[in-house]
């Protein structure tokens, strides 16, 4: 089954259509302002409460927030989700497989917590989201987390970036029910670049296999190259300030 497809199986969908002109210019409306927890810095969007209007939820300094969709842009209620030290990175799926997103959030260290731990935090369907124990591991700071069938076995995945000066990535396998197996550490190293900064996966090449676009960066005294090693293919290009910008893109 492709990634895809495994996807289209476990998610309840629902679809929405508009028309434009071919060539409208697109415009948009004052934007409206809505709250969340303090300092949100990281976003997803899912129908969470299954009233088939986009909701919405971010990653916060200490806290999560949903806010749902009314479907006419407004965002009239919200739930917080606590219990965390220092929430890094946010991505939804459905991974136990009821046809309800799900979310896995990264938690990173703090003096009170030294841990780095994902929390899996399922959805009964009406929004309110319980996080799930055990917390899997991560060997540092959450740095990018991608969703998807990784292995091949109709389950969703979690990748997970390790920001520890390694360049390592996690892998979780999931088992459809809303747990992960023991990270495998580290599932990829980078061979180049300083720190991973985030992850998305797609199938790139176009084999029906998730693959791995990776945003680290590398010192800026070291040469720009092109390195084609194995099933890593690395594309750096010149920045500017402490660190250059690089791409790398893993194929699966």
């Amino acid at each position: 089954m492709t990634p895809s497809a495994a996807i289209r199986r476990s998610l309840l969908v629902c679809s929405f259509f508009a028309a434009l002109p071919l060539g409208a210019a697109i415009t948009y409306s004052a934007p409206a302002f809505v709250n969340t927890g303090s300092q949100p810095t990281y976003i997803v969007v899912a129908d969470f409460n299954a009233d088939c209007s986009p909701d919405f939820a971010t990653a916060n300094a200490a806290d999560v927030t949903i806010r749902f969709g009314d479907g006419s842009g407004g965002f009239p209620t919200s739930s917080t989700i606590t219990g965390f030290s220092a929430p890094r990175f946010i991505a939804v799926g459905d991974f136990n497989e009821d046809g309800k997103p799900d979310l896995v959030v990264g938690n990173g260290s703090s003096f009170s917590d030294p841990t780095n731990t994902l929390v899996i935090l399922l959805n009964n369907g009406t929004g309110t989201l319980t996080a799930q124990s055990p917390k899997p591991s991560l060997d540092g700071n959450p740095a990018g987390i991608a969703v998807g069938d990784f292995n091949g076995d109709g389950h969703l995945d979690i990748m997970a970036g390790e920001n520890n000066g390694t360049n390592n990535l996690a892998f979780f396998a999931g088992n459809g029910t809303g747990a992960f197996a023991a990270a495998t550490h580290p599932a990829l190293t980078l061979t180049s670049g300083y720190g991973v900064n985030d992850i998305v996966a797609g199938d790139w090449n176009g084999d029906g296999h998730l693959d791995l676009a990776i945003a680290t960066c590398e010192p800026a005294d070291l040469h720009d190259h092109d390195l084609v090693h194995g099933e890593w293919l690395n594309e750096d290009e010149g920045g500017d300030g402490g660190c250059s910008a690089q791409r790398s893109v893993i194929l699966n």
